[in-house]
């Protein structure tokens, strides 16, 4: 039996909120308006595979055994075909194959007794399965509480259930172990801090200074040329450095010389000067370039450690970053004092110590500090995301924390599917025993069915509501089918010839009898296994036909063993013939029975309602406007509306001159509206025209006037009492 179907993004349902019919009974009644939307519902049923209801849904799924009474059903077979095919049912006489069709139900009978006890076994495993996975929810749930009113509540958005708090942890992967619900609590308080400005990024650091401690001329002797005769007694005494600095004051020492206070002989001052060639002012040279540009690159990185941005708290706070930075600015500045001694005496040597290394590790803890700082600044700036990942880790540590117990309660459930699917096998196997035994029913009605059947009952049917001008024959030859004929034997084109309530009794009559028989004489189909769905029978039937296609319905239908019944009408009376003949106290209808109400406004929309809600035509054009003023239905059909209840009510109180004077003087207060007012005027009996085309109707401003109608005649509490 189907429990709910659902109904989305075709004809007149939204593409965006879906139509669910829930609480769906055994006999499922919809009553509805043309247009709002009911025929979809039963042509679904006829053919869910159709693309048109790729979003649509019934549960459980659609089968083959759907036998659908609408347009499309007197189409196929009357209007398409001028033959119907012929419906086999069973007949008596074959004793042989009845016996055997008996044996074969018994043992299908048996077979559902144990599938039966099969049903109960699994049943028994699955409540052993609900009661490990529920003692497990209630395990995982006490965690719960701990984090209520805490900064990580908003873990629990959405997870306020047993199932669905164990779900979350399941599906979390588990936590690494340096992830503590602590560090959590703090991010979590911080995003509730005020809005702070973002942090830059440290530079890296760069030294230009670090090319200049492999320069070799830090470690070569620069001493004088040895073109001089001077040289060798330099180089003898090792005082290179003293003579060149001597040398400037040689050159202001007015024939004294500075070094023996003696006046010099006369070579000494060109090989004085011959000593400290251009290749020695060279080495020089670049040695004090070196020192300054390496002082500048000291400068430069002093400069910039010192700066705001390595100021922050961050970086104040990072004992590793405070030791690499005092490790290469102490190895700079010791090189630097090297550089300016090499300077200062360019004969010794001086082994610069490599500062790349303490370089490495200073740029190495700024890499470090701007992961944090990029942190901070993503934790301040993308609160959303940061709240999304404590989440996250929120779960992962329950995860972490269960693992063991769901892992545990895994295998006691893989152990409890295993005994389902073995159960399940059976079972299956059970249906294929049943399966046989139907096939032997099938072979077995071969011999028992007959269409002559069908056909008296259709003909007896016409005769008992006063049709007897038309029948249903065989036709002569091989093949099992039926045609209409006249009395006086005429068979061409008779269904075309038919009254539009002949026609809907003769197809609905054929249409029974497919419910109760077969199409095909071998098939197992039976009763019980059909689903019957049933689309405004009586669109075009009198009142007396009315009652007897009810009766038939409640007769060949409900007190028949099918397996559910659907039944559409836009007809009142029809819908509460079916409620009437029913014969059920409420209790006892509302186990059998729902009932449904479509609407259409700007979309279809489906209502249950209960066996009194609508209770006579008038109610019907009053519920009309009720739902125009809730925006349920197209507000074009509101005047013919306007225009039934007025009829009715002011023809039922004598007082149709009066409504008549009130209409004028309404026309003559808005003329905007005199056409509207003057089509309501008009009774429906003498116009019929229903539908009008009035442009843009204003419902609200209708609704006001439809008011003032009853107010100018004093029926404003009747008014008010139908409105609510």
């Amino acid at each position: 039996m189907i429990n709910r179907i659902t109904l989305k993004g075709v004809a007149s349902y939204s593409g965006d909120t879906a139509q669910v019919i829930d609480g769906l009974k055994r006999i499922s009644c919809f009553y509805g308006l043309n247009g709002s939307g009911k025929s979809t519902i039963a042509k679904y049923l006829q053919e869910p595979s159709d693309i048109q209801y790729f979003a649509c849904a019934a549960t459980p799924a659609l089968g083959d055994s759907v036998i659908v009474y609408n347009q499309k059903f007197v189409k196929d077979n009357f209007w398409d075909s001028k033959e119907q095919p012929g419906v086999f049912t069973v007949n008596e006489g074959n004793v042989e194959a009845e016996k055997a069709i008996e044996t074969a139900e018994a043992k299908i009978a048996e077979l559902k007794e144990d599938q039966g006890s099969l049903k109960q076994k699994a049943e028994e495993v699955k409540g052993q399965k609900t009661k490990e996975l529920s003692n497990l929810e209630n395990k995982v749930w006490l965690e719960k509480d701990k984090f209520v009113k805490t900064p990580l509540e908003f873990c629990l958005e959405g997870k306020q259930r047993k199932n669905l708090f164990l779900d979350a942890v399941k599906e979390a992967d588990v936590a690494s172990d340096d992830l503590t619900l602590e560090s959590l609590t703090e991010q979590a308080k911080e995003l509730g801090k005020p809005d702070i400005s973002p942090k830059q990024l440290l530079p890296s650091i760069s030294f230009d200074g670090s090319l200049i401690e492999t320069d070799s001329i830090s470690s070569e002797i620069i001493v004088g040329s040895s073109s001089s005769y001077l040289s060798a007694l330099i180089e003898r005494i090792g005082h290179s450095d003293w003579v060149r600095d001597g040398l400037e004051h040689y050159e202001h020492a007015e024939g004294v010389c500075p070094f023996c206070q003696e006046t010099p002989i006369e070579s000494f001052e060109a090989n004085l000067k011959a000593l400290f060639d251009e290749t020695y002012k060279q080495k020089c040279r670049l040695i004090e370039s070196n020192t300054k540009t390496y002082q500048q690159a000291v400068e430069l990185v002093e400069t910039t450690l010192s700066s705001d941005k390595f100021s922050d708290d961050y970086v104040e706070e990072s004992a590793e970053f405070a030791i690499a930075k005092s490790q290469f600015l102490e190895c700079c500045r010791s090189n630097l004092t090297l550089l300016k001694n090499k300077e200062a005496k360019p004969s010794i040597v001086v082994a610069l110590n490599n500062s790349n290394e303490h370089l490495d590790n200073l740029n190495k803890c700024i890499v470090a500090l701007n992961k944090k700082i990029a942190d901070f600044n993503r934790r301040i700036t993308s609160k959303p995301q940061i709240r999304a990942a404590i989440k996250s880790h929120f779960w992962q540590i329950h995860k972490r924390t269960y693992n063991a117990a769901i892992e545990l309660v895994d295998e006691k459930v893989k152990s409890l599917d295993e005994k389902l699917e073995t159960l399940r096998d059976e079972y299956r196997q059970k249906t294929e025993g049943i399966t046989e035994q139907q096939n032997i029913i099938s072979e077995q009605r071969k011999k028992t069915t007959n269409i002559e059947t069908s056909i008296q009952n259709i003909r007896n049917t016409l005769i008992s509501v006063g049709v007897d001008d038309f029948h249903i024959e065989k036709v002569d030859g091989a093949k099992a089918r039926y045609r209409i004929v006249r009395k006086g034997g005429a068979s061409e084109n008779v269904y075309e010839t038919l009254s539009e309530g002949e026609k809907t009794l003769v197809t609905f009559l054929y249409f029974l009898e497919q419910c109760k028989g077969l199409l095909e004489p071998d098939s197992a189909l039976g009763l019980a296994d059909k689903i019957v769905v049933v689309d405004d029978p009586v669109s075009s039937l009198s009142h007396n036909f009315i009652y007897e296609i009810a009766t038939l319905i409640q007769k060949e239908i409900v007190q028949k063993p099918f397996k559910q019944l659907f039944l559409f009408t836009h007809n009142l009376f029809f819908f509460h013939e079916m409620m009437n003949q029913s014969n059920l106290k409420q209790d006892e209808f509302i186990q059998h029975y729902s009932l449904y109400r479509v609407c259409k406004s700007e979309f279809s929309r489906i209502v249950p309602i209960q066996r009194n809600d609508i209770r006579n035509e008038y109610d019907g054009y009053w519920q009309i406007i009720r739902d125009a003023k809730a925006d349920r239905v197209c507000s074009p059909i509101l005047p013919n509306a306007m225009r039934n209840v007025l009829e009715h009510f002011f023809s039922f109180v004598h007082k149709k001159d009066k409504l008549s004077d009130v209409l004028s003087n309404l026309g003559n207060e808005h003329i905007n509206y005199r056409p509207m007012l003057r089509y309501i005027s008009r009774e429906s009996h003498s116009d019929l025209v229903n539908l009008t085309d009035f442009g843009d109707i204003d419902t609200g401003r209708f609704l006001e006037i439809f008011r003032q109608v009853f107010v100018r005649t004093e029926y404003e509490d009747h008014y008010k009492r139908m409105m609510k």
